[in-house]
C-alpha cells in the first residue's frame, strides 16, 4: 500500500491544555486493544510518522483541591529547588541507551484505536523530543485491522495521544508509582528524583492530510507534553510556644522533675528554667490517593484523554477489601490507627522516614525555609478521592506531659502543651487540574490546659527511651 509521512508539529501550549478537567464516564467493559511495535522508518511498506514535542512548564496551583477536615535511566526526571515556590518544581525527560525513551502512541478516531509502542529522542537536554518510527500493517490480520482503516480513509477524523514515563507488559500498559518523598531545602541546593518518576502526555492531537504533499500533520502547531495528574506538598506549620519548662526524666520508675537554669531539682513552676523546644517528628499518612498504588494506562476516545488508575472508580474506598485489589506502591504500610471515616485506609509512608518540624516552621507562605523539611506525592490520577494526613509517632514534648509545659500569666503559672488533631487531615475534595503542582500546608498548634495528660505515660518504656535519646541530640541537660 501507499506510504504516508506523519510529521506532527504545532500544536500551542493552549491548544494542548489538559482535559483532565473533563468528568470520568462510568467504566465500560474493555475491548481487547490492537497494539502494534514500530519499526524503523524506513522499512518498506512502512507507515512513516514524524513528531517534534516540547516539555511544558509545570504550574503551581492557584486553586485549592483538599479541604480542612480534621536497567537504564530512562522517562522522566523531577527537581525540586527553591526558595519561591511557585518556580520550586521542575521536570525533564531522561534517555536511556542511544539518547531515546519509550513513547506509547494512540492513534483512534470514533470507530475505535490502535497503541504503537516506539521510542523517541531527547533533545535540548530534557525538555523535549523528537519521533520518527514506521508502522506496518498486520499481515495476521485478514482486513489488515485499525491501522490499515485508519490508513484507507487518509487518517481523516483520527487523532492522536502520546505518553512517555509508561511500563508495559504484553497488551497491558501501567505506571508504578515512586511513592512519597521527604525533601529537604537547602539554599542553592537541587533535590532530583529520576527514576521514571512522572507520566507525561500529549491527547487529542487532531490530525489533518495535505493531499498535495501526502503528508498528514497536527492541526495548530507545536506538541506540548504535559504532566499527567498533579503533584502535592505537604508543609507544616510548627505553631507551639517555642520556649518550655526543663524536666529531666533520671529513672523509668520515676516521674519526670523540673531544674532551675543551674541543673538543680526544683518543685515550683515559677523557678524552673526554659528551654528550647525540639522539633516536632511527623511522617505522612495517605489515604486512597492514586500516588499509594500501581495505576493502570487506558485510553478514553469519546474523551480525548488517558485514564490512569480509574479502573476502581471514586467510590473504591467504600470497598473494604480494596488495599487486596491493588498493587501498593513499595514504602507504605497500614497506619497503627485507620481513619475515623468508614472505609477509610490511611497508609504511612514509613520508608521516607519522619520530618523534623521546628517552632516556627514554613513561616514564609511563598518560600521555603532554610533546613525545611517537607513531603512530595505524585498523583496520576486527578479523578481520585481521598486523604493527606500527618501522624507523630513519638509526641514527646507536644504531648500534654511535663515536657510539654510552658509559662503563662494565669493564677497556676504554669499550663500543659497537647497537639491539637483536629486538622491533620486534609481530604481532597475536587477534582485536579493537570500538570499543576498544590500546597497544603498542616498547623500544628497546641491546646493549653493545666491538668496534663495521662497519654504520655502509655508506652511508658518507648517514651522514656525517646526521651534519652532526645536529650542527647538536642542538648536538653
Amino acid at each position: 500500500m501507499k506510504k504516508f509521512y506523519m510529521a506532527l508539529v504545532a500544536v500551542s501550549l493552549l491548544a494542548s491544555c489538559s482535559k483532565e478537567n473533563v468528568e470520568p464516564q462510568p467504566k465500560q467493559p474493555q475491548a481487547a486493544q490492537e497494539s502494534i511495535d514500530a519499526v524503523d522508518p524506513n522499512t518498506p511498506g512502512a507507515i512513516r510518522l514524524s513528531l517534534s514535542a516540547d516539555v511544558a512548564p509545570i504550574e503551581l496551583a492557584q486553586d485549592n483541591i483538599f479541604g480542612g477536615d480534621g536497567q537504564e535511566a530512562r522517562g522522566t526526571e523531577l527537581t525540586v529547588s527553591g526558595p519561591n515556590l511557585n518556580k520550586a518544581i521542575t521536570y525533564k525527560i531522561t534517555p536511556g541507551a542511544g539518547g531515546k525513551v519509550p513513547a506509547l502512541l494512540y492513534l483512534y478516531d470514533n470507530v475505535g484505536g490502535i497503541s504503537i509502542n516506539g521510542s523517541a529522542t531527547v533533545v535540548n537536554d530534557g525538555k523535549g523530543v523528537n519521533l520518527s518510527l514506521g508502522m506496518l500493517l498486520d499481515p495476521k490480520v485478514a482486513t489488515g485491522g485499525t491501522l490499515k482503516r485508519l490508513a484507507d480513509k487518509k487518517m481523516k477524523g483520527t487523532k492522536l495521544s502520546i505518553m512517555i514515563g509508561h511500563e508495559v507488559n504484553g497488551s497491558k500498559y501501567f505506571f508504578t508509582n515512586k511513592g512519597a518523598q521527604k525533601i529537604t531545602y537547602k539554599p542553592g541546593e537541587k533535590t532530583t528524583l529520576g527514576n521514571n518518576f512522572l507520566l507525561l502526555k500529549a491527547t487529542g492531537l487532531e490530525l489533518e492530510y495535505d493531499a498535495a504533499t501526502d503528508i498528514i500533520s497536527v492541526k495548530g502547531g507545536k506538541v506540548s507534553l504535559q504532566m499527567q495528574g498533579y503533584l502535592v506538598v505537604a508543609r507544616f506549620q510548627n505553631k507551639f510556644p517555642s520556649k518550655m519548662l526543663h524536666h529531666r526524666w533520671n529513672k523509668i520508675s520515676e516521674n519526670p522533675y523540673g531544674v532551675n537554669a543551674q541543673g538543680q531539682r526544683v518543685t515550683g513552676y515559677a523557678d524552673m528554667a526554659e528551654v528550647n523546644r525540639p522539633p516536632l517528628g511527623v511522617t505522612l499518612s495517605v489515604d486512597n490517593l492514586s500516588g499509594t498504588y500501581q495505576t493502570t494506562i487506558e485510553h478514553a476516545n469519546a474523551l480525548n484523554r488517558f485514564k490512569v488508575g480509574e479502573d476502581f472508580d471514586n467510590t473504591s474506598y467504600q470497598d473494604p477489601n480494596i488495599l487486596n485489589k491493588r498493587t501498593m506502591t513499595t514504602g507504605f504500610k497500614v497506619a497503627v490507627k485507620p481513619g475515623f471515616r468508614e472505609r477509610e485506609n490511611f497508609l504511612d509512608a514509613y520508608a521516607i522516614g519522619e520530618a523534623e518540624i521546628p517552632v516556627g516552621s514554613a513561616k514564609n507562605a511563598n518560600q521555603f525555609d532554610n533546613g525545611e523539611q517537607f513531603f512530595l506525592l505524585y498523583c496520576p490520577n486527578p479523578f481520585d478521592r481521598g486523604s493527606i494526613a500527618y501522624r507523630s509517632l513519638m509526641k514527646l514534648y507536644y504531648d500534654g506531659s511535663p515536657f510539654a509545659t510552658i509559662h503563662t500569666g494565669n493564677s497556676q503559672g504554669y499550663a500543659f502543651c497537647y497537639l491539637k488533631n483536629r486538622k491533620n487531615s486534609f481530604r481532597k475534595t475536587k477534582d485536579a487540574t493537570g500538570n499543576k503542582y498544590y500546597y497544603v500546608t498542616f498547623p500544628i498548634e497546641s491546646t493549653d490546659f493545666v491538668g496534663g495528660s495521662n497519654y504520655w505515660t502509655q508506652d511508658r518504656q518507648a517514651r522514656f527511651d525517646a526521651y534519652k535519646a532526645a536529650q542527647a541530640k538536642y542538648k536538653l541537660n
